[in-house]
């Protein structure tokens, strides 16, 4: 199929979804003003292999999660590095914390954490658009709650700019997905990367201009240490090799 025939088919669909279109035109124009991306695009076969084995439960993605198949990349990432302490940042309904903890050792134990009850935005402000998803019922229907895999997640209860993260002791897998504010973004990175274990793994989520601070924010890291956009998802990743 030459190329002009895949971008009739290609704009045929968008034209069926005008949601598809608003969201084009909206990366478009927020990639014009922050700049051009920057963390190079890199296939998860290519990081992890053909031949990694994953466990779903209770995992339809809405409004709020990441998408079914960055859970899928998440909990490959865990089968794969099988992490015995993981630390995500934004619980929101607990459907992220339910995947990783499926795809871990048994021993393992991952710590998610949210603001407290009746706090709003947090220390160092949130984005607009983030206080959506900090209130709600979402926070007393934890999917991980209905779980056998319940004894294996502790739910933290702080703000991030003010939580002493070396309580943990040492992690091996951190998942940052709470406010996503420039000035929370590199709060929460540079909180957990001295305590991150050789070895370990560092995954970002939202990476697209729609979300300045966390775009922003990577591009510039990007200059210092080596990161990987997983191609067809908004997951940065690092992988602390010393």
């Amino acid at each position: 199929m030459n190329k002009l025939a895949r971008g009739m088919i290609g704009l045929g669909q968008l034209i069926k979804s005008p949601g598809a279109i608003k969201n084009m035109l909206l990366d478009g124009y927020n990639e014009y003003y922050a700049g051009q991306r920057l963390v190079p695009v890199m296939a998860m076969t290519d990081l992890l292999g053909d031949d990694v084995g994953i466990k779903l439960e209770n995992f339809w993605s809405k409004n709020g999660n990441v998408s079914s198949y960055e859970l899928m990349c998440l909990s490959a990432l865990c089968a794969n590095y099988k992490p015995r302490v993981v630390l995500e940042i934004g619980t929101f309904d607990g459907n992220t914390a339910l995947q990783m903890a499926l795809n871990i050792p048994p021993d393992s134990m991952v710590y998610t954490m949210d603001l407290p009850d009746g706090t709003s935005s947090g220390k160092l402000g949130a984005e607009t658009r983030d206080l959506q998803f900090i209130a709600g019922d979402h926070r007393e229907n934890r999917r991980y709650a209905r779980s056998a895999m319940a004894h294996k997640i502790k739910q933290i209860l702080a703000d991030s700019a003010e939580f002493n993260f070396s309580s943990l002791g040492g992690i091996d897998l951190a998942f940052i997905d709470g406010s996503h504010s420039f000035a929370y973004v590199k709060n929460d990175t540079e909180k957990i990367l001295p305590l991150l274990n050789k070895g370990g793994v560092i995954i970002w989520h939202d990476y697209t201009p729609a979300w300045i601070g966390v775009w922003s924010y990577l591009n510039g890291l990007n200059q210092s240490m080596k990161l990987w956009n997983i191609e067809g998802t908004t997951l940065v990743v690092h992988i602390k090799k010393v």
